[in-house]
């Protein structure tokens, strides 16, 4: 069952995509909101193609860094040794 999303639950929405916030964040915050509800604002407010889209990926050290598993200097050095390898 979805949810009828008001512009401001939207604007809402947008802004916590855009701060990194995943599906289980915005699903805590608009309960009975739907996967595909949450997909459909992510793909309104991503204009690129879809070629573009399937380039573009999450940096997992930087997803490990905001989630508290890695410390800033942690981050720097995985850095520094990806930096290296390529």
């Amino acid at each position: 069952m979805k949810i009828t999303l008001s512009k401001e639950m939207k604007k809402t929405i947008v802004a916590m995509l855009e701060t990194g916030s995943n599906n289980g964040r915005i699903s805590l915050k608009f309960p009975g909101i739907t996967r595909e509800q949450i997909q459909d604002i992510r793909d309104e407010i991503n204009a690129g193609t879809p070629e573009t889209k399937r380039k573009l990926k999450r940096d997992p050290l930087l997803g490990l860094y905001r989630q508290g598993d890695l410390q800033i200097y942690e981050l720097y050095a995985a850095e520094y040794i990806r930096k290296a390898l390529s």
